[in-house]
């Protein structure tokens, strides 16, 4: 994310010291790098876990269409490739990335200590991710402005879950904010 926009999440995070992160929408690992690069000073070991279609939805204009992606796809590689050279410059790094649709690749819960959903948008896939990690102590759902994403942080809120809408101000983007 452009780093005035990184600003801002910075101070979502806060100075909490999370070591397990995870990422669903993983892409080429641009976010995945300033997460690391931040977090990773405050912890011994940080564990990454990266979610994300990658080869298997390259090209598939269909696919991205429907789940409101606008970044497209990329190889496995490339998000392995950027990990890598984090690795190098952290050793206290583990990661590990997880190919396919998160309704096939995330079928157990996972408590994270920060999870950023941005994979896909549409309202089924976002309700399924985080049925998957709401248990985790920090979750940011990125893009609240498109209609599948709205929809169900709207929905959480009449459930009554506290959700902190953060908007970017500069930009267009907005969070859902949840803690635990």
């Amino acid at each position: 994310m452009k780093s005035f926009i990184f600003d801002v999440m910075k101070d979502v995070i806060g100075n909490s010291t999370p070591a397990f992160i995870g990422e669903i929408g993983t892409h080429k690992g641009a976010t995945a790098t300033q997460f690391i690069d931040l977090l990773s000073p405050r912890v011994d070991n940080i564990l990454y876990y990266g979610y994300d279609v990658f080869d298997d939805k390259v090209g598939n204009l269909e696919f991205h269409r429907a789940e409101r992606n606008g970044k497209g796809g990329v190889t496995q590689l490339t998000a392995e490739t950027t990990l890598n050279k984090l690795k190098a410059r952290h050793n206290n790094l583990e990661y590990k990335l997880h190919r396919g649709y998160t309704t096939t690749t995330l079928i157990k819960p996972v408590v994270f200590d920060f999870i950023y959903i941005d994979g896909g948008h549409s309202y089924e896939t976002v309700k399924h991710d985080y049925s998957m990690v709401k248990e985790s102590k920090l979750i940011v759902f990125d893009d609240l402005n498109l209609p599948g994403v709205k929809q169900f942080i709207d929905e959480l809120i009449r459930d009554g879950v506290d959700v902190e809408i953060v908007n970017t101000v500069v930009s267009k983007h907005i969070w859902g904010v949840i803690r635990n």
